[in-house]
Formats: structure tokens, C-alpha cells, sequence
């Protein structure tokens, strides 16, 4: 997430209420769904104006977003948020939903490298799913939003096909795997929509999330698939 530099502090005044306000719209968008948390709830819970409010986020639209991008990022509510509405574009300086290239680690042994992966995107899938499903649920409604997820399934896909082309330059799958058909599936398995569909149907931990993406990225890179099946 972009922060502009103006060469100017913040009141921390203004850094305590937006705090309030990011923390009091993630607890209602989670609790109530987006459509029936109103920004006039939104206010009364952080304990601020509801003009306030406006001044800083020009729409309920807009706050979900940077609620989510804040989550996403592992931003807790000590750090600040953008001093300006609207300067953090989807897909432009932070991984999507799920990003498999964005883990650190880089071990040199595939099932480490992987592990590392899944240990990284199941943590962030636990810590965002909440909010991916009040996304969601705005998505019908709101372009922002809508775009926004749109844009973050792009950024899976992409960061899938960077992910196992480094493995293919990096000699850590095996001859035979068709890379981009490889990356374009495990990056539908990976998706956020996925995810909410595991939360829902199996209801993982996070150690169980993690087991099952670096397992099934270790069949992928170790197995080629099987011939295409032509239909008549």
C-alpha cells in the first residue's frame, strides 16, 4: 500500500480516529455484512462525527477497501493508513489475494520453498477471509470493489506463473510439467473465491490451509499431467 510522502506529520490526532474508524468498520463489515453496517454505525462506534468520517473516506465503498488492503497486508492498527483517500490502486505496488511469489523465504529445496509459500498465503487467507466475504458481498453493488477483486484475481494468476517459472529456472520441478498450465490451475485452487469455498465446505486452521496448498504445489511440480483429453 502507497503511502504519499508531503513532507508534513500527521496530527496524531487524526492518525488515532482513523485507527478507531478502521478497526470499528472491520469489527461491523465482519459482524453485520456490508449492507447492513452504515457509516452513521461506523462513526458512533469509532466515537467520531459522522462528517468526520466523510472527510477521510468518500464512501462506505471506499472504506471496505482500505479495510481490506489494510488486513491484507498484515498492516495492524498501530500503522497508519494513507493520508489521502484513493492512492492505493489494486494491483499496483501489493500482491493480490493470494500471491504465491510473495513469501521471502527463498529456501533451496522445492518442498521447503513451497512450504514456505503456503505458510505465508494461508496465514494471509485466514487473517483476510473474513473481510473477502464481505467483499463479496459489496461486489454486486459497488464498482470499487468490484473492480478491485477483479483486479486482485489477476494479480493471482500473474503471481502463480511467476511462482512456478522461478521454480522451472531454478531446476526445482520435474522435466515434463507444462508451467503455464500448471501455474494458471493452482492459481484457481489458490484463489480468494476458493478460499471462501474451503472455509465454508471444510472449515480449515491455518495449518490445515497450509498442508493442503504446499502438498498439492508438490504433486504439480513433481507429476506431469496427464494427456489432454479430446472431445468428440
Amino acid at each position: 500500500m502507497m503511502v504519499k510522502d508531503k513532507g508534513q506529520t500527521v496530527d496524531p490526532r487524526i492518525r488515532r480516529t482513523e485507527r478507531a474508524v478502521m478497526a470499528a468498520a472491520g469489527e461491523l463489515f465482519v459482524r453485520q455484512g456490508y449492507t447492513a453496517t452504515t457509516m452513521s454505525q461506523i462513526a458512533s462506534a469509532a466515537d467520531c462525527a459522522e462528517r468526520t468520517l466523510f472527510l477521510r473516506f468518500t464512501s462506505k465503498a471506499e472504506l471496505l477497501k482500505r479495510v481490506v488492503d489494510q488486513t491484507f497486508a498484515g498492516m495492524g492498527s498501530e500503522e497508519p493508513v494513507p493520508d489521502e483517500p484513493g492512492t492505493d490502486e489494486p494491483g499496483t505496488d501489493k500482491p493480490g489475494p493470494t500471491t504465491p511469489g510473495s513469501a521471502n523465504a527463498t529456501p533451496d529445496t522445492l518442498e521447503a520453498r513451497l512450504q514456505a509459500l503456503a505458510s505465508n498465503i494461508a496465514a494471509t487467507m485466514i487473517r483476510t477471509g473474513p473481510l473477502f466475504a464481505v467483499a463479496r458481498e459489496a461486489e454486486a453493488s459497488e464498482p470499487l470493489i468490484r473492480e478491485a477483486f477483479d483486479a486482485a484475481r489477476r494479480d493471482t494468476i500473474a503471481a502463480s506463473r511467476r511462482m512456478w517459472r522461478g521454480l522451472e529456472r531454478d531446476g526445482l520441478i520435474s522435466s515434463g510439467i507444462d508451467v503455464d498450465w500448471v501455474a494458471d490451475t493452482t492459481a484457481l485452487l489458490g484463489a480468494a473465491d476458493t478460499y471462501l469455498l474451503i472455509r465454508t465446505a471444510m472449515g480449515w486452521d491455518q495449518q490445515q490451509l497450509a498442508a493442503w496448498l504446499s502438498r498439492t504445489w508438490l504433486y504439480f511440480a513433481t507429476n506431469p499431467e496427464p494427456a489432454a483429453v479430446v472431445l468428440p
